[in-house]
């Protein structure tokens, strides 16, 4: 199992339920010590009352915001185990504000963790929906303006851009 926010609450959970189970552990994330942490709680926990097998969990230290350190990031999870078979986003960041107010380089950093980060780690492609969630939001955060937001999803419709793509 791979992870990214491994620090984080859910993520702590998952892991300890996976590393009592046996699994092969790779814990991900941008703090280093955080993470050491996780490792030392889980080996502690294991060490102490564990019937099953259990591996020491290693990890892997990179920030899914930056692109350029995904990749080799990828290439060292591999090299821990050589596969990985469950794979848990979890990495995100959060921003209070909204929407009208938020500069785009803040709507980018976010996009950057929350969005493109585990795309390029998992290699899938949703930026409709995305599109979709954005604006769903933005619909929420002017309605007391007593503006509307729309979005037409009219499903598979066979134009340039899809035969393009």
């Amino acid at each position: 199992m791979a992870g990214s926010g491994a620090v984080s609450l859910v993520l702590g959970e998952c892991a300890h339920v996976f590393h009592a189970a046996g699994a092969r552990l790779v814990l991900c994330g941008r703090d280093a010590g955080r993470l050491q942490e996780v490792v030392q709680k889980l080996t502690a926990a294991s060490s102490s009352h564990s019937k099953t097998k259990t591996y020491a969990p290693r990890t892997v230290t990179f920030d899914l915001a930056e692109a350029e350190t995904v990749v080799r990031a990828a290439e060292e999870i591999l090299q821990c185990y050589g596969q990985v078979d469950v794979l848990i986003n979890n990495a995100g960041i959060s921003y209070r504000g909204n929407i009208l107010d938020t500069d785009l380089s803040v709507q980018r950093a976010v996009m950057d963790t929350n969005y493109f980060g585990p795309i390029a780690l998992t290699q899938d492609a949703a930026s409709k929906h995305a599109t979709q969630a954005y604006f769903d939001c933005l619909r929420a955060e002017v309605e007391q303006y007593g503006l509307a937001v729309t979005v037409v999803s009219p499903g598979y419709i066979r134009t340039n851009l899809s035969l393009n793509a």
